[in-house]
């Protein structure tokens, strides 16, 4: 499970790189490089301001999916899994939203 989340991490930064604009692409969880690929596309179409918040809100759902995983103590192919059912074809307002969701649940 930690290789999926380092892997994820790494994303991150890949994400953080990458700097224009194009249209809603999705989150391909198909393979570490279409990750990559996909997290720099998402990046493109963002500004400074909603990169950072993106990274933000993808740190809070990979951490809170990385928390029940290891609770229930899963295997490396049960949580990347678990991460490609999370992440997978998501946009980066999706992302957004479901770390506001958890945000909200964690603050009740």
């Amino acid at each position: 499970m930690r290789k999926v989340v380092l892997v994820l991490f790494a994303g991150l930064f890949v994400f953080a790189a990458a700097c224009s604009k194009s249209s809603d692409p999705k989150i391909d969880m198909t393979s570490q490089q279409t990750l990559q690929t996909s997290l720099q596309a998402i990046a493109q179409t963002l500004d400074d301001t909603q990169k950072q918040e993106f990274a933000n809100a993808l740190q809070i759902v990979v951490n809170a999916e990385a928390v029940k995983l290891t609770a229930a103590k899963a295997t490396q192919e049960q949580a990347a899994a678990s991460f490609k059912k999370l992440l997978d074809g998501k946009t980066a307002k999706e992302i957004i939203a479901q770390a506001k969701a958890i945000q909200n649940a964690l603050s009740k």
